[in-house]
């Protein structure tokens, strides 16, 4: 199976997913299925990242994607009032800084520590940037802006969509994908992580703790990097087995298969179809669901 067979598996799943997300009525097994597509996708931009002849600039195209569609998203957002906040650019860039971070370890250790100190040192500040500004000024840029817009400009690896736990999988995808007995086990291990940390809602319970301390930019603080982490409600569930309608995160185990039948094959490419497509259908899906409801 070619990578962009996988792609237009992925994408096919992925469109079911967004179909539940911004259609009214849909039926919420569309989100079961679409567990499928991340995964697949992140799988997909790790061989791409390995085989590109130029590193930089697929770091940049990302990046400019993430921030292009951050700002059609405030865009609508304005025209109909309700959030959009799709942007799995923002991911994939910060996914393939940190690989290329890594890789630059390996070959210069120097240099590549010094460009993670800087990262951390860069994430640190805008993760504060972002809470002043919200915590002090939030009517205002909630109004025009949103926190996905300054986590796309900024690339914040804690505000993204899918959260740090997606920044990892991409890495993770990315030094285990020669070894389909390696990739398997890392895969396996991640989904049962990722799963144990979703359904326990860990981090809604520790916000609640803190809330009662009334220290709201401290509260602020710890809901931006424990539900950024998680990418969790920020309201605790109680009593609510992993297996159900509502915890369905686990069903990310389902691209496994087809993460193990990749070829090491480019296929046809398609590489701008999958560029335009993903920011595309989420605006007519959302125009739509918008007009529906």
């Amino acid at each position: 199976m070619s990578s962009t067979t996988l792609k237009l598996i992925a994408l096919l799943f992925m469109i079911i997913d967004h179909i539940a997300e911004y259609i009214p009525g849909a039926p919420i097994w569309f989100h079961w299925i679409g567990r499928v597509s991340a995964p697949i996708f992140f799988f997909c931009m790790a061989w791409g990242f390995y085989y590109t002849h130029n590193r930089k600039r697929y770091l940049l195209r990302l990046y400019l994607c993430g921030v292009i569609m951050a700002i059609i998203n405030v865009i609508l957002q304005n025209i109909f009032r309700l959030g959009i906040h799709n942007n799995i650019f923002v991911t994939l860039f910060l996914s393939a800084l940190l690989i290329y971070i890594f890789d630059t370890i390996k070959e210069n250790r120097k240099k590549g520590i010094r460009m993670l100190i800087g990262l951390i040192l860069w994430q640190i500040v805008n993760t504060c940037i972002l809470v002043l500004l919200f915590d002090v000024a939030g009517i205002y840029f909630n109004k025009y802006m949103d926190e996905n817009f300054y986590t796309a400009i900024f690339a914040n690896c804690i505000l993204n969509e899918g959260g740090i736990m997606f920044v990892l999988l991409g890495i993770l995808f990315y030094y285990s994908k020669d070894n389909k007995l390696k990739l398997a086990i890392t895969y396996i291990g991640f989904s049962f992580i990722y799963t144990i940390l979703y359904a326990t809602n860990i981090a809604a319970r520790i916000l609640l703790v803190f809330k009662g301390f009334h220290l709201k930019i401290i509260y602020n603080m710890l809901q931006i990097i424990l539900c950024g982490i998680l990418q969790v409600n920020f309201f605790p569930k109680y009593g609510i087995p992993f297996y159900t309608i509502i915890n369905y995160y686990w069903m990310i185990i389902g691209a496994l298969p087809f993460l193990i039948l990749y070829n090491n094959k480019r296929g046809k490419g398609l590489k701008y179809f999958f560029y335009l497509f993903y920011p595309i259908h989420i605006y007519l899906l959302y125009i739509i669901g918008n007009l529906i409801s």
